[in-house]
């Protein structure tokens, strides 16, 4: 018998590596910059992880629509 896996569980997959993709940005870009480097968040991480959010979200909301 043979299983076929359906697109919606790759979706759901690498939704799941761009939301932990952009929370491990924010964590690197916000607390251990600030705490080993002495240095300000970059604005450039922020907007990245943003771009990377909003991505995830409109892949969830054209999901919902079909």
């Amino acid at each position: 018998m043979i299983i076929k896996k359906r697109a919606g569980s790759k979706m759901k997959s690498l939704d799941r590596i761009l939301v932990s993709l952009a929370i491990i940005i924010l964590v690197i870009n916000y607390p251990i910059n600030r705490w080993f480097f002495s240095e300000d968040p970059e604005p450039t991480g922020t907007f990245i992880s943003l771009i990377i959010i909003c991505i995830v979200l409109l892949r969830l909301i054209d999901r919902d629509k079909k």
